[in-house]
């Protein structure tokens, strides 16, 4: 579960190797992936295609809520990230992880 808060975003990202289902379950805001913008509200669900860049506002006044799904997995199963820093952090040593096996 990601959580925006307002005013809030996510800066650009990208994962090179994992499409990415964003789920909204709470609030509304703006996702722009690959360049194309669109406004995300109630149960609206966008896929990422794998090696897509893109962002997440938060433009409205309550928390911007969305499951997230990664196929295949991004993070360990049970991770949980309170912050964007240690959410990256918990990514790398996930595919660290899953190179090792």
């Amino acid at each position: 579960m990601m959580s925006i808060p307002p005013g809030g975003e996510t800066g650009l990202e990208s994962h090179s190797f994992n499409e990415a289902i964003f789920i909204q379950v709470k609030g509304t805001g703006r996702m722009t992936v690959n360049s194309r913008t669109r406004g995300i509200g109630h149960r609206d669900l966008v896929l990422v295609p794998a090696g897509s860049v893109y962002t997440i506002k938060n433009d409205r006044k309550g928390d911007l809520k969305l499951m997230v799904i990664y196929a295949a997995p991004v993070y360990l199963d049970g991770t949980l990230q309170e912050t964007k820093e240690k959410a990256r952090e918990a990514s790398r040593e996930a595919i660290q992880h899953a190179w090792e096996q």
